[in-house]
This record gives structure tokens, C-alpha cells and sequence, in this order.
């Protein structure tokens, strides 16, 4: 699972559930004043992700009807989101989804740090359910491609599993090994037959 450097404080890691516990107020009402009417309601996690590594995003909402945006953004872009007019002001951001129940598989531009960010400009007080789990696609296939034509020279079969590939290993293994000593064998035969004709020569 993805490890965070920080998660909503009321993320509950068994479930993968939280609420939005921040909320921005408008700075100015119509008249210029300091307004206090609810604009923004947002939560977010923070996590170190290390380059060209997919990282597979759901989320769902409890509320049926409702929606989010889902948002992942860089630091500068996370300090313009919190600095800007109720968060909407951002220019541009790396990923921005919206949606009651999403599944996301985001490849990661560049080792650093990301703010994982879920928004909205309407009130919403049920949970979030929410999960993210790291892998790497490209090491992954790089592994099974090398494992079937460097050890097993096999041109259009797929390993699927590391059992079978081990199984595979053993049968080639012990049949490979009575085909190397079949020369030898062959060899020693004519030798011991030539050996045992020039004695009954003499």
C-alpha cells in the first residue's frame, strides 16, 4: 500500500474512510467586507511517489447523488490551491477528476512529492471511501518477459504464474542435463570398443 506523509486526520486506515474537515470562507462579500459564507470544503494526503511508478486511485462516496473533484498536485500547485479565491483559482494541476465513485491509474511524472486533493464548493458531509495502492507496471512485464525468453527460450508462451515457472525450471533443468552428458557417454562407448578390439588383436 501507498505510504503517506500525511493523511486527513480523521483517515481511518482500516476502512479507507474520511470526512472533508477544512473549510474556507469567501474573503470579501458584495460590499467588500470580510465574508464569512462557506466556499470550499476540502481535505487532502500527501505522499513521496517515486518516478514512472503507477499508482491506482478509487473512490467512492457515501452519499448517493453527490460529487467531487479529485485533484493531485504539486507543491507549488498545492500552495496556489490553498492561497487562491476558495481553491478555484488554480491555473493548471497534474491530474483533475471529478466524480461520485472513480477508479484512476496515475503514472508518476517525477520522484517528489504530491498532494492528493478531494474538493468541493457545495457542502458535503458524508465519507469518503478511499484507496491507493503502488505498483509498477513496467517492472513488472520488463520481469515476465526476461523470465520467459532468457530462461526458458520460448517464443510465443506467457508464464503466468511463479509456481509454474519453477516447475518449468526443474523439467527443463534435469532433462537439459541427460542431453549434456549423451556426447560424453557416446565417446567413452567407442573408446572402451576400440580398447577392447586392439586386445584381441594381440
Amino acid at each position: 500500500m501507498v505510504h503517506y506523509d500525511l493523511t486527513p486526520g480523521d483517515f481511518d486506515n482500516r476502512t479507507g474512510s474520511f470526512t472533508l474537515t477544512f473549510t474556507v470562507l469567501d474573503s470579501t462579500n458584495f460590499y467588500g467586507e470580510w465574508g464569512d459564507r462557506p466556499c470550499l470544503f476540502y481535505d487532502y494526503f500527501l505522499l513521496n511517489a517515486t518516478s514512472d511508478h503507477t499508482i491506482h486511485f478509487h473512490f467512492q462516496l457515501s452519499m448517493e447523488g453527490r460529487a467531487i473533484d479529485f485533484l493531485i498536485l504539486n507543491p507549488g500547485q498545492f500552495w496556489e490551491f490553498e492561497h487562491s479565491n476558495c481553491g478555484w483559482g488554480l491555473t493548471n494541476s497534474i491530474l483533475h477528476v471529478y466524480g461520485s465513485s472513480l477508479n484512476v491509474d496515475w503514472v508518476v511524472p517525477e520522484s517528489g512529492q504530491y498532494a492528493l486533493v478531494f474538493a468541493t464548493p457545495v457542502f458535503y458531509g458524508g465519507q469518503v471511501n478511499y484507496f491507493a495502492q503502488e505498483y509498477s507496471t513496467v517492472v513488472q512485464n520488463q520481469t515476465s518477459t526476461f523470465t520467459a525468453s532468457s530462461i526458458f527460450e520460448v517464443t510465443y508462451t506467457v508464464l503466468s504464474t511463479p509456481t509454474s515457472a519453477q516447475s518449468l525450471t526443474t523439467a527443463n533443468g534435469s532433462g537439459n542435463a541427460a542431453l549434456q552428458w549423451l556426447p560424453v557417454i557416446l565417446i567413452l562407448g567407442v573408446g572402451v570398443g576400440i580398447a577392447f578390439l586392439l586386445r584381441r588383436r594381440r
